[in-house]
């Protein structure tokens, strides 16, 4: 029957009106009755047959199996024996080549052997289980080897100690002798008595292939008798066949129909996946990657076979020192612990990306057990930048703020030098009068210093570098900018310990959001009012729960208080948020607060407001406490004096011409001469025509040629040349990019301090 053809077109029914066949004489009913007879007595005697012949076959089977396994099994004592006398032959090469010629590399092939003789001694003793005799010679030939090997063990030993005439001894020994021989003929006997199984082993499959060859001629017979049932059987069989094909058709076109459906939701699947704004990626309990989307590796132009099936950890998103916590965080969470954190992935075309980083377990409904993890990550480093450039806009608004007061401070430190220098110039010859307002104006100077550093340290732009802050000066410093920047009908007041200790945080954010909490309370107050800015200790014991969230350790808390309209708690319950503002349009960005709290809680701290609608509000920020050995930034120290190094000459460089006259005056007055130039191209010049020189003191920012620049093209030409560059702007000295060419000394700077810089570098120079 071929493929096309159906049971149906074997079995086809005659077509209607076709003459039937001549129906056969009805037989008689004994003769009936003996045709079933017969036919039930065939079919006993076929089943009786058959059972017999089934029983004799699986009987005859399972003997020629366990005879052919025993065989097998003795092939493999003898192949085994035959091994370990190898692995002896190996054992005892080894040591004879490395006695005889002390050469270290016959010692692998020892080791070899020796390793390989202690494994088939348990082979040698599982495939005898089964024969006392066998495992008794196996026993007594573990008991020798282990004898031999200690005597081959102690020679190898004694040559390695340079003791060959001893190691010759016991290879000598009639004992190692002995041990050799009784080896050998165990192995003998061993392989003798295995022989010996053999041949009655293979005996017994002869018999049984006799056997098996009955049975088989008892099945011919059974299948003669048979035969004609099979007709009968197998015309059912075809009919039963047809109906399963159909059947089966029917159940193909379902699974195929079920199949289309699947694959139509897994691509709506696969195509909501991939469109995801988020990077999602699927892991296993143990961290290995199951799926990705394909947001995840555009952003870091990765592709599916770079990642599937490898450690979450060791794919191309991560950074190499992140790759041990996020280990530790797939451990976390495949015991159902969520994670979440921001994390810094590596991007397409090199850049960094700023992530907001979860790992979500999935677990099992009925057993809640963790099937998968879902690593999920969304990109916020555009909003990380725009907080870094609203920080500045706050930083700038404040700025703004101060100018008035900052300019007020500015004009009274300009009348008083000015009034200082006319009341000298006028009466000179009074030299006690004219120390007394020459010191005055040193003083209004230096304030005039303090305010600058405190205005460039307010500006900085970047990340958080945390110092330890004095925080009672801190305190005055702030009050010092805001009694001017307030106006007259606010009162700045400060309470506060006298001793206080350091706190730990970034001077100028700090500062910036002191300033800001007291223009807002100013704010507050259109009537005018109080503003107290008071500090005191805290600490926050191991164990405890505090209301604002801060875990155990020492805090500095900074209140600011002020006496103004105060807040409902609607309000209050909004202040933080960013842009929230209750200001008029124009006035405010509404991210002061918010910036405030983020940088507290950037900072290690956290904030609270308090406040009552008529009685004022109270803003605590609580920061960390510096450890007692840590210091802060210092300036320079205008004390430091100098008797001057009377042979030492500088060549001072600054395009400005009141400041080079007055700096080489001072220098001069210390006990230095002095060589000046106006610009770096004359200071060259002056280096290039053979002038002696033994230090450079240069200005950052001049027109044509740069501080930097002039002190590297003075290097070239005097490598060994000291070199200080005076600048008043703020900033890190690596951002300078100049390697060691030179010394950094901040603006303004008192003529005495630079002398003792100068002399100090010349002096650690002569050592």
């Amino acid at each position: 029957m071929t493929d096309s053809q159906t049971p149906e077109d074997h079995a086809r029914p005659l077509p209607r009106g076709a003459a039937s066949p001549p129906r056969p004489a009805a037989p008689s009913p004994h003769r009936q009755h003996l045709v079933r007879l017969l036919v039930v007595g065939t079919l006993l005697g076929a089943v009786a047959i058959a059972s017999a012949t089934l029983y004799l076959s699986a009987r005859g089977e399972r003997d020629a199996r366990s005879a052919s396994a025993l065989t097998e099994r003795t092939h493999t004592v003898i192949e085994t024996a035959e091994r370990l006398l190898t692995a002896i032959q190996d054992v005892e090469t080894g040591q004879r080549g490395f006695l005889l010629t002390g050469d270290g590399t016959f010692l692998p092939r020892y080791h070899t052997g020796s390793q390989a003789v202690w494994a088939t001694i348990p082979v040698l003793q599982d495939l005898t289980a089964d024969n006392p005799a066998q495992q008794g010679r196996v026993q007594a030939l573990s008991d020798l080897l282990r004898e031999r090997m200690l005597l081959i063990d102690q020679s190898v030993e004694l040559a390695r100690a340079d003791d060959l005439a001893g190691a010759r001894a016991v290879v000598r020994a009639d004992e190692n002798r002995h041990l050799a021989t009784s080896i050998r003929q165990m192995i003998a006997t061993l392989q003798a008595e295995e022989q010996g199984l053999l041949q009655q082993r293979r005996a017994g499959e002869q018999r049984v292939e006799r056997r098996r060859r009955l049975v088989l001629n008892g099945m011919a017979g059974i299948a003669a008798l048979t035969l004609a049932l099979s007709g009968v059987v197998l015309a059912r069989m075809l009919l039963a066949s047809a109906a399963a094909r159909r059947s089966a058709a029917t159940l193909e076109r379902h699974v195929v129909e079920r199949t289309a459906a699947l694959a139509t939701a897994e691509a709506r699947f696969r195509a909501i996946f991939d469109s995801q704004f988020q990077f999602i990626t699927l892991l296993a309990p143990d961290g290995i990657v199951l799926e990705v989307n394909r947001t995840a590796l555009d952003a870091a132009a990765l592709t599916r076979g770079a990642v599937i099936g490898r450690p979450f950890w060791e794919t191309g998103w991560w950074l190499q020192a992140a790759r041990d916590r996020l280990r530790q965080d797939i451990a976390r969470a495949a015991a159902g612990v969520l994670i979440r954190h921001e994390v810094e992935y590596n991007g397409a075309g090199g850049r960094l990306i700023h992530v907001d980083f979860s790992l979500t377990p999935v677990r099992a409904p009925a057993t809640q057990d963790v099937l998968w993890i879902i690593a999920e990550g969304r990109d916020i480093t555009e909003q990380r930048e725009l907080a870094g450039q609203l920080a500045q806009v706050q930083k700038v608004q404040a700025l703004g703020q101060l100018a008035s007061g900052i300019a007020h401070d500015f004009n009274n430190i300009l009348q008083t030098v000015s009034g200082a220098a006319m009341l000298i110039e006028r009466r000179p010859e009074d030299h006690e009068r004219t120390r007394r307002l020459a010191r005055t104006a040193i003083d209004a100077t230096t304030r005039g210093a303090s305010i600058t550093q405190r205005l460039l340290s307010f500006a900085r732009r970047g990340e958080p570098r945390l110092e330890a802050i004095a925080t009672t000066e801190l305190l005055n410093s702030v009050r010092e900018v805001l009694a001017h920047t307030l106006g007259t009908h606010i009162t700045v007041r400060i309470e506060a310990p006298a001793e206080l200790p350091a706190l730990l945080a970034d001077r100028g954010q700090l500062e910036t959001a002191l300033v800001n909490l007291g223009t807002n309370a100013r704010d507050a107050m259109p009537d005018g009012g109080t503003l107290m800015l008071s500090a005191a200790p805290e600490h926050v014991a191991q164990g405890s729960a505090h209301p604002d969230g801060l875990t155990p350790g020492d805090y500095i808390s900074l209140r600011v208080t002020d006496t103004g309209t105060g807040m409902d708690p609607a309000t209050l319950a909004r202040v933080t948020e960013p842009f929230f503002t209750t200001k008029p349009e124009g006035q405010g960005t509404g991210l002061g607060l918010a910036m405030v709290k983020g940088f507290t809680e950037q900072s290690g701290g956290a904030l609270s407001i308090t406040s009552t609608p008529g009685q004022g509000t109270t803003i605590t920020l609580w920061l960390r406490q510096a450890r007692s050995d840590a210091t802060r930034r210092n300036g320079d120290d205008p004390g430091l004096a100098t008797t001057g190094t009377p042979s030492a000459r500088i060549l001072l460089v600054d395009d400005d011409d009141l400041v080079r006259e007055t700096l080489a005056a001072q220098l001069e007055d210390m006990g230095f001469a002095t060589l000046i130039a106006a610009n770096g191209a004359e200071a060259l010049a002056l280096l290039e025509a053979g002038e002696v020189v033994d230090a450079l003191v240069s200005d950052l920012s001049m027109p044509g040629m740069s501080g930097v620049v002039t002190i590297q093209k003075a290097r070239l030409l005097r490598p060994d040349l000291p070199c200080f560059l005076l600048t008043g702007y703020v900033g890190e000295r690596a951002a300078l990019d100049a390697g060691d060419a030179f010394t950094l000394v901040r603006k303004p700077v008192a003529g005495r301090t630079l002398a003792a810089r100068i002399e100090a570098r010349l002096e650690s120079g002569k050592r």
